[in-house]
């Protein structure tokens, strides 16, 4: 199982699934009557003492590691593991997909700073869907190239 390179490009995705749900996502600096700071992670976002619950986005960020462990442990059904990569992938294009969802809430309840936006509330935690996305394409491209290899040698038999 450790040989295969797909698995190494699995155990990489639920690295930075796991590192996913534990740092922030993005930050506001908003031009309210106080200026005032929002944090949003996968478990809530928060200003001050006002605290509003994402508890989708943390369902999609527990969801995608355990779709890749699942994929990892079933190295013997390839074809359940394509499909479960490509499940994986659909999870995080629904997380980017509530994530744009948050970010317009917010910008409708609050007058974000012009410069902020600018220079860009994302950080480093927004991105790593998108690694593991990479991470789960690659691993479906070499289980799809396995695939195609016993295919090819149960022909010869």
């Amino acid at each position: 199982m450790i040989q295969r390179i797909q698995t190494l490009y699995l155990l990489l995705s639920i690295a930075v699934g796991v590192a996913q749900c534990f740092m922030p996502i993005a930050g506001f600096l908003t031009t309210d009557a106080l200026w005032c700071e929002w944090s949003f992670n996968a478990w809530h976002m928060q200003s001050g003492e006002l605290i509003l619950s994402t508890w989708a986005m943390a369902i999609l960020l527990i969801t995608i590691p355990l779709v890749s462990l699942i994929t990892l442990l079933l190295y013997k059904k390839r074809v359940l593991q394509m499909r479960l990569c490509v499940f994986n992938v659909v999870v995080m294009v629904g997380y980017y997909l509530l994530y744009m969802y948050y970010y317009w809430l917010v910008k409708q309840h609050v007058t974000v700073d012009p410069e902020m936006v600018r220079m860009g509330a994302m950080t480093l935690g927004s991105a790593f869907p998108m690694v593991e996305m990479i991470l789960t394409a690659m691993a479906l491209r070499r289980i799809w190239k396995d695939e195609v290899l016993v295919r090819s040698l149960n022909r010869l038999r």
